[in-house]
């Protein structure tokens, strides 16, 4: 987290989904000290138009601003009494995605709704939060459910990547009373050509079992590494597709948050492949919290 007292940012399109990411924010910001900022954007484009319509009663816009401002507050203050923590309202003006991919660049926490006010967008063009996974450079929380008490069981997906380093370490400072459970998807190099080429299956039941036992090994280095106990952190591992393994072993656990490290990646790479993040979290029924690589 940065120097001084953190800053959290909840962005909210008075959406319901966005309303569990506020109150989700606050949870975290009373726990840790932050100051919380409640964010709303109005659409500047929608604005202008809005603007050219009402030419003759300019005070018709201005009255919509201010009705926001007032009812942004009024949710801050709710949401304070609520959590004890210290909020501040504010609205801007402007793109919305280009605003708040802004305040998650300036903040230690950026915390928003899966699902937006208008579903139809949505599934045309894809939510706020998908389009903001390859513009937010700072950790990013998405709702996908009322937050009704601190997380308990938190899942990481684990690579033993640098980004995957980074998502534990921040889970582990973030939500220091939960338990925390790495998952691990491995593999066996050419294993299907191995097979092609007469290896028995008892000799790659072996190669299985030393790479299962590699992963838990270094899960609890890993572990012990960032915290100082090798047992602070469970361990789930198997074969499979990575999304897929994580969301099981997610459902499995009952987990309420699932992390993932994000790695850099191209953006022809990214439309193409797509990427874990995205996966999980267009299937996840759980909150997810992205983590970018330092």
């Amino acid at each position: 987290m940065n120097a001084g007292l953190p800053r959290f940012v909840a962005a909210t399109d008075f959406s319901e989904h966005a309303g569990w990411a506020a109150q989700r924010a606050a949870l975290l910001a009373a726990q840790h000290g932050a100051k919380l900022e409640l964010l709303h954007v109005v659409p500047k484009t929608p604005l202008d138009a809005l603007r050219e319509l009402f030419r003759a009663k300019p005070e018709g816009v201005r009255n919509l601003v201010e009705d926001l401002r007032r009812a942004l507050t009024r949710a801050a203050s709710a949401l304070a009494k609520a959590t004890g923590a210290s909020i501040t309202p504010r609205v801007e003006i402007g793109e919305v995605l280009d605003v708040i991919a802004s305040e998650c660049n300036g903040a230690d926490l950026l915390a928003m709704g899966a699902r937006g006010t208008s579903p139809l967008r949505d599934a045309l063009l894809g939510t706020t939060a998908e389009r903001l996974l390859g513009k937010c450079k700072r950790p990013m929380l998405i709702a996908k459910r009322a937050a009704k008490r601190p997380y308990k069981d938190v899942l990481v997906a684990v690579d033993f990547s640098p980004a995957s380093e980074d998502a534990l370490r921040a889970v582990l400072r973030l939500m220091p009373q939960a338990a925390v459970t790495a998952v691990h998807a491995y593999d066996i190099p050419f294993e299907g050509q191995l097979r092609l080429a007469g290896v028995e299956k008892a000799t790659i039941e072996g190669y299985r079992s030393r790479a299962a036992a590699k992963a838990v090994a270094e899960i609890r280095a890993l572990g012990s590494k960032i915290s100082g106990d090798g047992m602070r952190v469970g361990h789930r591992i198997g074969m499979g597709h990575p999304p897929h393994l994580i969301l099981e072993k997610a459902q499995a656990l009952h987990a309420d948050l699932i992390v993932l490290g994000k790695q850099k990646r191209a953006i022809v790479q990214q439309l193409l492949l797509g990427s874990v993040a995205r996966h999980v979290l267009a299937d996840s029924r759980s909150d997810v919290l992205v983590v970018p690589a330092a």
